[in-house]
């Protein structure tokens, strides 16, 4: 894939009448740097979102106070139990059952007893069904047990071997704790906090997740929340499952889809220049872009994109999202239309701008945001496609498929999660996702990162090496273009010409004549003429190359002006 472009400034100073060339030797190299992709060598069987949700045997005792001090805790009395009977239980568990393993290696019964309570968290990555979210790489995923201090914050890390626990083969996807002394005046009978840890080196879950650790909460993603879960109150004799949002009641940022998170890493794109490529366009059509006076930069900027892929033997597939996907009053196209082919360009344009206009159609009314949705409509045919890119002026207000849940305007860690696996669908079918997310003052770069990649873009960067990037609306169109000219191995060569007045003040300057010349061959320059520089002080030059790992050194001279000298 090409790189984005290469900027020059060519400073002249104002003094005498001497004409001089300069000349600037510039690098334009298209990036291949590629990554792992995920693996499918091992697979656990799925696990539906109803399924862990399933209620336990602590559901009717009252919890300990909000902050988990001594003096809340409930005076339930436990179970009586045989200790013989406990001794055969543990030993049967241990022969029959999948096992965790704690800090130091041993397997962790998954049966609570008189003075223990069993902490089961669901660890899911791959949406299969609306409900169904597998557990495909989650062998050796780890988490970790807090302590929870007197004001309800996060206290130290649980050290004991039973504060850490790791998903073995066979655990269909979950983690056990098994914690002690949870019986009446136990030292644990209290809350926890839980929190993901790096995945066990080499295994499956360490060669396909990214962990995420933070989220973008609350009304425009304004709280950077930490990505943990604090138990209710142990008791012992009972299993208890996470994530859920004991304290909250589904009224909070941490409300939860029962079931943990987690990125798979990011698929590379095709390394060719021949056979074009064939992307998905999802269009967030949330009121909110119509609130934003925008609906015209998002509709143009999707064109720009389609006719820089001229040429290119390309295809276009285009999504749209709002409370559902596709948003109400607009179709999806799911199919893959060939740029180039007869009409084809026309119709992905005019698809596009009914998208705008459906902003001022007959019975529209305004729509929340709901990644989940759009990502999962475009799961359904992601491998067909190469490449997703999704526009997004928002964080997800809504989450679900047929059935939305969510506050419509707030983002809880519910509204993530359910984005997270359906945008793992697409990326375990091998397409990349690319998020843009667009306007000032954007909150929702861990969003954006969650369900892409953990890179954000910077100048130069390619679309194999970026994963998600912010952009204001003036500049959503030349970055959507340039992307698509690396997306076609070429490199965009920009010089900015600067002159500095008898006052020492720096402007740019229109009008300058700048000629470009390739030095080895190994690109064709578009244009091949001078140009001259226009209002902003530049001008542009395309570099095409027969292959993505191509180099040219580019010649730049300028034709010097009367009063000016270098």
């Amino acid at each position: 894939m090409a790189s984005m472009s290469f900027s020059g400034v060519v400073p002249s100073f104002a003094a005498g009448t001497n004409q001089t060339d300069e000349t600037v030797t510039a690098t334009a190299e298209p990036s291949a740097s590629l990554q792992t992709s995920p693996s499918d060598e091992e697979t656990s069987s799925a696990k539906s979102l109803d399924e862990v949700s399933e209620p336990t045997a602590e559901s009717e005792l009252a919890e300990s106070s909000r902050d988990g001090s001594s003096s809340d805790i409930e005076a339930a009395s436990d179970a009586p139990e045989a200790v013989d009977e406990d001794v055969a239980e543990r030993q049967a568990d241990v022969a029959v059952s999948p096992l965790s393993l704690d800090a130091n290696g041993n397997s962790v019964v998954k049966t609570p007893t008189r003075t223990s309570t069993i902490i089961k968290v669901t660890k899911g990555d791959v949406r299969t069904a609306e409900t169904t979210i597998a557990s495909n790489f989650s062998t050796g995923a780890r988490f970790q047990l807090y302590y929870v201090r007197w004001n309800g914050s996060i206290g130290d890390a649980v050290t004991e071997p039973w504060g850490t626990c790791q998903i073995e083969a066979g655990d269909n996807g979950i983690c056990y704790f098994s914690v002690p002394n949870t019986n009446n005046g136990g030292a644990n009978r209290t809350k926890f906090y839980i929190r993901e840890l790096a995945p066990a080196a080499g295994s499956l879950a360490a060669q396909n997740y990214n962990v995420l650790s933070k989220f973008n909460t609350g009304a425009n993603g304004s709280t950077e929340s930490t990505y943990q879960y604090r138990t209710k109150t142990l008791t012992s004799n009972s299993t208890i499952s996470m994530p859920a949002d004991h304290d909250g009641a589904l009224r909070t940022a941490d409300a939860s889809s029962g079931t943990w998170a987690n990125s798979i890493k990011n698929p590379t794109l095709p390394v060719t220049c021949e056979l074009g490529i064939k992307v998905a366009l999802v269009f967030d059509l949330s009121g909110s872009v119509k609130n934003a006076g925008a609906a015209d930069t998002l509709g143009n900027a999707g064109k720009g994109f389609v006719d820089a892929l001229s040429g290119t033997n390309s295809s276009v597939a285009l999504f749209s999202f709002g409370n559902t996907s596709p948003r109400a009053g607009t179709p999806n196209f799911p199919e893959l239309r060939n740029i180039d082919s007869g009409t084809n360009s026309t119709r992905i344009k005019n698809d596009i701008q009914d998208y705008i206009n459906s902003f001022s159609g007959e019975g529209y009314t305004s729509n929340g945001t709901n990644w989940d949705a759009g990502l999962w409509a475009t799961a359904q045919n992601a491998k067909q496609y190469d490449l997703v890119v999704v526009l997004t002026d928002g964080n997800p207000t809504f989450s679900g498929i047929e059935s939305t849940v969510g506050p419509g305007t707030s983002t809880y860690f519910r509204e993530l999660e359910a984005a997270v696996f359906s945008a793992n669908a697409v990326k375990a079918q091998g397409a990349r996702i690319i998020n843009v997310g667009i306007g000032e003052g954007l909150n929702a770069d861990n969003n954006l990162a969650a369900t892409s990649g953990p890179v954000k873009y910077s100048p130069g960067a390619s679309l194999n090496t970026a994963d998600y990037l912010n952009v204001g609306w003036e500049a959503l169109k030349p970055l959507l273009e340039d992307f698509a000219k690396s997306i076609s191995c070429q490199a965009g060569v920009t010089v900015t010409k600067k002159v500095k007045d008898l006052g020492g003040t720096t402007k740019v300057a229109s009008g300058w004549t700048i000629d470009a010349a390739t030095q080895t061959g190994n690109a064709s320059l578009t244009p091949e003429t001078s140009q001259q520089t226009n209002t902003d002080g530049e001008v542009k030059f395309d570099l095409g190359f027969s292959k993505p790992d191509g180099k040219e050194t580019v010649q730049i001279a300028e034709t010097q002006q009367n009063g000016y000298k270098l």
